[in-house]
């Protein structure tokens, strides 16, 4: 992508990714998925939400 089209898709990308978080905490916290055993790094798959959701996004 371009410079351009990055600075195009930014703010995109980031309400995808406050919007996915909000998603997922409002899930966990009223019970809609758990996760029963995690692996330490991807405890409530954050890394997820940090690193490749705003890529995929633009």
């Amino acid at each position: 992508m371009k410079k351009e089209e990055i600075k195009h898709w930014m703010p995109v990308a980031m309400f995808a990714l406050v919007l996915t978080v909000i998603i997922h905490d409002v899930g966990t916290t009223l019970g809609f998925w758990a996760t029963r055993e995690s692996i330490f790094p991807f405890h409530q798959m954050m890394p997820y939400f940090f690193g490749t959701m705003p890529v995929l996004t633009m």
